[in-house]
């Protein structure tokens, strides 16, 4: 696929243990557009949790491949670590930034295999000057 030749860098939001984690890639194309997919992930007991409104849109979105829902009650940072190492394979992957915030376990993971990480802790000083662009 074309894109893997392009630049491409990887944001990773992780859940503590109950809500969903988001995982971007984007890839900058020579002509300047940027292109992005997207990964979320959701621990499969929160169905029986939250509203049935909201278990029905996450069933829903399961079904069309936008959300990927692990098994137990909480966030299984082991499998998120393998499907994004499987997700970025052969990718010209620049960085991987995330937010070192309980992430410890799950850096060190993807640092051992060679993944080049950057911390990007969620602070007013790191977002401010970027939103004020957006």
């Amino acid at each position: 696929h074309e894109l893997k030749t392009y630049p491409s860098w990887v944001g990773v939001d992780l859940s503590n243990k109950i809500d969903i984690c988001a995982a971007a890639k984007v890839w900058r194309a020579p002509d300047g557009h940027v292109h992005a997919d997207f990964k979320f992930w959701l621990p499969e007991g929160r169905l029986e949790k939250c509203s049935r409104q909201m278990a029905e849109l996450y069933r829903k979105w399961a079904e069309m491949d936008k959300l990927i829902l692990t098994d137990g009650d909480v966030i299984d940072h082991a499998q998120i670590k393998e499907e994004l190492q499987v997700w970025v394979a052969g990718e010209s992957l620049k960085e991987i930034g995330f937010d070192p915030w309980s992430a410890t376990q799950f850096s060190l993971a993807l640092a051992e295999e060679g993944l080049p990480l950057v911390e990007v802790p969620q602070t007013v000083r790191n977002f401010s000057e970027a939103m004020k662009e957006v």
